[in-house]
């Protein structure tokens, strides 16, 4: 990413790996930092598949994977629960934390527990849709007392130019940094943070436009938010859902069931490209199951059970710039 820079004669930008404290420090990225390491007490159940895995340099972020396998909740609950006596770690059932590993005072409503001990932290997230059983794991080392954040400001300043260098102060803090004259650019680039990605006006359309997988028994009038995006070159299509009369369980349940008879394979073996996997979170409030269809079509389906009650959200992408009509 690149940092605006504002003061000096004409608007500069700064790429966020060319700038550094006085002592050679990178200011904001964690790009120099050593790789984080799986804890040796962390192992895999035999026969497990990785779905998506998450991994940053930054100590503020837990290293996340998402993975799936043909046995029991109980017994992926159990694996993990020896694991995490193996690495000493004192075990929470609930309340549950969030996807930071910050305690929240929410219940759990799927299997799955929080532990800790001096050095680090994990929580494992599980749901079982028929003989398939998904987790999410979150590990990763405690903050030290000294640990400094780097995070971007939303802009720096410019100081002055000297020896090659050009000083920076950012004004969240007070603090000077330094960058190359190299590192500095005066041609926005194509992405700003903060800023939003070109797309469209969002206009209402009917949800049975979508395929039929996307469908899911909605009823025929429901209407839903369509964009283009074109520096994508993808449209999008959304709804959302809040009045229901069964559980957020067995709702999600009914939508995994539909992916099934459209020949979506939840295990990611069979049809690798045509499957589903989810990721769960928050004891199992904050649940998504990605859809990926062999079309280059994607969906998502979200369901927050933080609120009373539960709201689930259809999202729907799609590559091409034309928006679906009733006549094509």
């Amino acid at each position: 990413m690149d940092i605006e820079v504002r003061g000096g004669s004409k608007p500069f930008w700064v790429s966020e790996f060319g700038c550094y404290l006085p002592d050679g420090e990178m200011a904001f990225s964690y790009k120099q930092y050593p790789e984080r390491l799986q804890p040796s007490w962390l192992r895999v159940p035999e026969g497990s598949q990785l779905r998506e895995s998450r991994k940053s340099k930054s100590p503020e972020h837990p290293i996340t994977e998402s993975r799936s396998i043909c046995a029991s909740a109980a017994q992926i609950l159990a694996f993990y629960r020896d694991c995490a006596d193996q690495g000493n770690l004192v075990r929470v059932e609930s309340p549950v934390v969030d996807t930071r590993l910050q305690m929240t005072q929410l219940s759990r409503t799927e299997p799955g527990f929080f532990a800790e001990n001096e050095e680090c932290h994990f929580s494992v997230e599980i749901f079982q849709h028929k003989e398939v059983t998904f987790w999410t794991l979150n590990h990763g080392q405690k903050l030290p007392p000294g640990f400094r954040n780097k995070r971007e400001p939303r802009y720096l300043l410019f100081v002055k130019e000297e020896n090659g260098r050009v000083i920076l102060r950012n004004p969240d803090r007070d603090v000077e940094y330094w960058a190359p004259v190299g590192a500095m650019t005066d041609s926005k680039p194509a992405f700003v943070p903060g800023e939003r990605l070109e797309r469209e006006k969002e206009v209402p359309i009917l949800w049975e436009l979508m395929p039929s997988w996307m469908q899911f028994d909605l009823p025929d009038d429901i209407v839903g938010s369509a964009v283009t995006i074109p520096v994508l070159r993808r449209w999008a299509a959304s709804v959302q859902l809040i009045e229901f009369a069964e559980s957020a369980h067995d709702r999600l349940e009914s939508f995994l069931n539909s992916l099934d008879e459209h020949g979506f394979d939840g295990y990611g073996i069979e049809r690798s490209d045509r499957a589903y996997y989810l990721n769960c979170m928050t004891g199992g409030r904050h649940i998504s199951v990605h859809i990926k269809a062999e079309t280059v079509e994607s969906g998502i389906i979200t369901v927050v059970n933080t609120f009373d009650p539960p709201v689930f959200s259809l999202h729907y992408s799609a590559p091409g710039m034309r928006l679906p009509t009733p006549s094509s």
